[in-house]
Formats: C-alpha cells, sequence, structure tokens
C-alpha cells in the first residue's frame, strides 16, 4: 500500500519532501531515476532540479554498486538542460554547479564516460548564459576547475571554441579581482589556477600570465597553509604556462616552497608531480629538486610508487640535478 508522507519544513521554508531535496539525496541512481520519471516536465526544467540530479549523479557514479546507470540518467539530464536552458533563467550557481557535476562526472566515474561529444555541447550552450560580472567566488572556481578537467580528459591538440575560451578568460580578470580583495581557501586558490591555465595556456598565454602573477602573489605570504596536492598544483602550473618562468614572482615562490615544504608529508604522486615540474626550473643549484632527493635518499617512498611515478620522478630528479655539483650526491639517489 502506498503511503503518503506530510511535507516536513526546512528552517530555510523549503518542503522537506520537495523533488529538489530528494533527488539531491537520492541513495542510489536508480533511486534517483526513479524520482524524475514520477515527475512532469514542467516540473523537471527547474534549473535547481536539474543542477542537485547532475550533482547527486557524479558523486554517486564513484561509489562501488551505487552509481549504476549513472551514464544513462546524466545523460537524460544533459537532454534536459538542452531544452531548458532556453526556457528558463539559469543563474550562475545552476549554471556553475551544472559544469562542475558534468567535469566531475566524466572524470572520475567508475562506468563508461560521457561521450565528449555530449560534455562540448552542453558547456558550449550553457557558456552564453553566464553573467561574468556577477559571477562568485565559489562559481568562478568551478566553472574554471570544470573547463581545465575536462580538457585534461581530452586529445592533447584539444582546444574550446572562441566562446568558451572567451568566458574562462573572462573569468580569470574577475578571480585576479578575487584574490586581491579577499581570502578564497586554498584548494580554490590552486585548483582555479589549474583549470584557467589548462584552458588558457596554449593559445592564451597572455591571460594565463596574468592569473599565474596573481595566483603566486597570494600564494607565498600564505604557503604555509596550503596543502601538499595543492602546492604540487601550482608548481606545475608554473611550468604548464608558457613564459611563467620569467614572471618575478617565481623565484620568492620557488624559495618560499624550499624554506615551508616537508617532503614527509607528501604522498608518492605528489612528490612524482613536484620532481617533474622542479626539473624544468632554471635556477640552478635546483634547491627543490635537491630537496625532495634527500628525502627519497633516506625515506622508503621510491619503493612504494607505481612505475609511471617512479619513472617520473627519477627522470624529474635525474634532469634537474645532473650537474658536477651534484654528481657525488646523485650516485647515492641512482644507488637507491
Amino acid at each position: 500500500m502506498q503511503q503518503h508522507f506530510p511535507r516536513l519544513k526546512m528552517a530555510t521554508g523549503q518542503a522537506m519532501g520537495s523533488l529538489t531535496y530528494r533527488v539531491a539525496n537520492a541513495p542510489t541512481v536508480d533511486n534517483l531515476l526513479f524520482h524524475l520519471s514520477n515527475e512532469p516536465m514542467d516540473r523537471l526544467l527547474m534549473p535547481k532540479v536539474l543542477n542537485a540530479a547532475l550533482g547527486r549523479v557524479a558523486k554517486l557514479a564513484t561509489i562501488p554498486h551505487r552509481g549504476e546507470n549513472g551514464s544513462i540518467v546524466f545523460d537524460k539530464v544533459l537532454s534536459i538542460i538542452l531544452k531548458g536552458l532556453k526556457c528558463r533563467d539559469w543563474d550562475n550557481r545552476n549554471l556553475a554547479g551544472a559544469f562542475w557535476a558534468v567535469a566531475k562526472f566524466h572524470s572520475e566515474t567508475t562506468e563508461t564516460p560521457l561521450p565528449p561529444g555530449r560534455v562540448i555541447e552542453l558547456f558550449e550552450a550553457m557558456t552564453p548564459y553566464v553573467k561574468h560580472e556577477t559571477c562568485s567566488a565559489v562559481d568562478v572556481s568551478n566553472i574554471l576547475w570544470a573547463l581545465g578537467t575536462f580538457k585534461l580528459a581530452m586529445r592533447h591538440d584539444f582546444r574550446y571554441s572562441s566562446s568558451v575560451e572567451e568566458l574562462a578568460a573572462s573569468l580569470c580578470v574577475g578571480w585576479c579581482k578575487v584574490l586581491s580583495s579577499t581570502e578564497p581557501s586554498t584548494r580554490a586558490v590552486s585548483t582555479t589556477a589549474w583549470g584557467a591555465i589548462t584552458v588558457l595556456a596554449d593559445h592564451r598565454g597572455a591571460e594565463g600570465l596574468k592569473l599565474m602573477k596573481a595566483t603566486l602573489s597570494h600564494a607565498i605570504p600564505r604557503l604555509q597553509a596550503f596543502k601538499p596536492p595543492e602546492i604540487a598544483m601550482l608548481l606545475h602550473m608554473i611550468v604548464r604556462c608558457r613564459d611563467s618562468q620569467n614572471l618575478p614572482e617565481v623565484r620568492p615562490f620557488i624559495d618560499e616552497c624550499c624554506r615551508t615544504i616537508d617532503p614527509g608529508r607528501w604522498d608518492a604522486r605528489e612528490i612524482s608531480v613536484a620532481c617533474r615540474s622542479a626539473s624544468k626550473f632554471a635556477y640552478p643549484p635546483a634547491k627543490l629538486a635537491w630537496k625532495f632527493t634527500e628525502y627519497l635518499i633516506s625515506s622508503d617512498t621510491l619503493s612504494k610508487m607505481v612505475p609511471t611515478q617512479f619513472s617520473i620522478t627519477v627522470n624529474g630528479i635525474l634532469m634537474g640535478l645532473a650537474s658536477a655539483t651534484y654528481v657525488g650526491d646523485l650516485g647515492k639517489f641512482v644507488e637507491k
């Protein structure tokens, strides 16, 4: 017998039993699909419902036995969004949430990812509706992270359309203002720079350089608060951004890394990223690479690395320290 539950009111005044709430808290993808299948299209077109559905599927897709059929449901939701963009008012928060959820699902799902063409189609469709001048710091960070994450998953020569690149460049301007006037989280600082430069470095380097300059200026006096993966991300971005090593902020940033980094707190993946990046800094005697080398000589971290991490780390260190100054010490590393 079907039971009917009363609508319990939340503190915000929203109905506890609302479609948005049920979708956002669905325990499985199949349960989420059940909720969507029993609603008229007029309710499904609500941006907050679609955003909640995308976000929930993206999270469930990484959990074994709870994300089955995620690709099917995700594709259905994308189709509804593409139909509804023109007939409903999508605000920046819901648009940014949709960008984030699509990129997260595509890059982290344990199922078959979405066809890249579908993701590109949605990004292209949502781009004109983003109101650049009123984007919050969280919205900017989510959109730039999403664009960078998806681009990284594509082939090396993939490039967004001019409209998407223009959106990324415009959001970079807004993010530079955020960095100069507020205190975003360290995670937001690193992931936003990573996403933006991944999108812009190859074809719009000038915008990437401006963002890198603002990011490093913000990070240097606060570096002790940054976690190892966040610092590794920034190191990688300096290398990734064309001509960034000519920025006057880079040398102080590397010096501060040498002063504050404790390699013992870094895991194998983070060390491999840092060593690969450090090998490309043209600052003899490559202090940062040497700091990690000393740690690796005295620890068993190398033995815990998977083959790819091991080769990246060893190559980065040998490339960065292969000079007469370090021949003796490098011998210890090679022996290790």
